[in-house]
Order: C-alpha cells, then structure tokens, then sequence
C-alpha cells in the first residue's frame, strides 16, 4: 500500500507541475 501511495505522490507532483 505504501508503493501505491508513493506512485499516487508522484502523479500528483507530475500532474501540478503540468499545469503550473
């Protein structure tokens, strides 16, 4: 579950700094 959560970070981070 930790990996999922740590995936779900990344998207996260990749997809705001997308539509900075």
């Amino acid at each position: 579950l930790e990996q999922f959560w740590g995936w779900q970070f990344i998207m996260a981070s990749f997809l705001i700094s997308t539509f900075q």
